[in-house]
């Protein structure tokens, strides 16, 4: 399944089968989470995994699980997280939040339902799960499989904020920031031999070329006000 199929499968299950997480599947979403990126590979993330009938109990003081056979609490380590320097923003929420989203479309992939839940109450998870004051419970990824069979594959068109890219990547090439001016000859003769003249005809490919062309230049340049951070 390729990875666009598994995201248009996806749907917020809330209703569950009482059918364990068979412990292989298990095993998988977590492989799942242990291969995300995080901030500059500091992986400040602690996962609880919850099966047994007490530590489900535990949860559901907190959040509405739905009956579901298993429950993941996403925790942020503050000891670990990386800092930005220049507001002191810490990344370990948004850290958590891409395991936990790593997780949710792996047990897509293996024909479970998912539920992401934010809406619970994060000082009765630490008090129950005795967690020290560095973890910060962030997500609960609630897994289990769906009582509700499967999401349309065609309601996006009706959910989701009207797709309007190619428009708003032709004004943005057109602005300031990027200004739309013709490529480099190098760049020109690099498309053309192992692209096809087709790739033009796409205003997206021409925004991200020309940003990358923008990059390089600031490579050979030597300017050092940019500033990479490896997610």
């Amino acid at each position: 399944m390729e990875l666009l199929e598994i995201a248009k499968k996806r749907f917020s299950v809330r209703d569950y089968t009482d059918q364990k997480v068979e412990p292989e599947k298990l095993n998988k979403i977590l492989e799942a989470a242990h291969v995300a990126p995080t901030a500059a590979n500091l992986q400040p993330v602690h996962l609880i995994v919850a099966q047994s009938d007490e530590a489900l109990a535990k949860v559901g003081k907190a959040a509405n699980i739905y009956g579901a056979p298993l429950a993941i609490i996403v925790c942020a380590d503050h000891n670990k997280a990386w800092v930005r320097p220049f507001d002191k923003k810490q990344t370990g929420d948004i850290d958590a939040s891409i395991l936990t989203d790593h997780m949710m479309l792996q047990a897509t992939e293996l024909g479970l339902g998912s539920v992401w839940v934010c809406y619970f109450k994060p000082d009765v998870l630490s008090k129950e799960f005795d967690l020290p004051a560095n973890l910060e419970p962030i997500n609960i990824l609630v897994v289990g499989y769906s009582a509700e069979g499967e999401g349309d594959l065609n309601r996006f068109a009706a959910q989701r904020i009207p797709d309007e890219r190619s428009g708003f990547l032709r004004q943005a090439v057109k602005s300031h920031h990027i200004k739309a001016q013709p490529f480099s000859r190098g760049l020109r003769l690099f498309i053309f031999q192992n692209v096809g003249i087709g790739f033009f005809q796409n205003p997206f490919n021409v925004f991200v070329a020309k940003g990358i062309e923008y990059v390089l230049a600031d490579f050979m340049r030597g300017d050092q006000s940019r500033h990479f951070q490896d997610f």
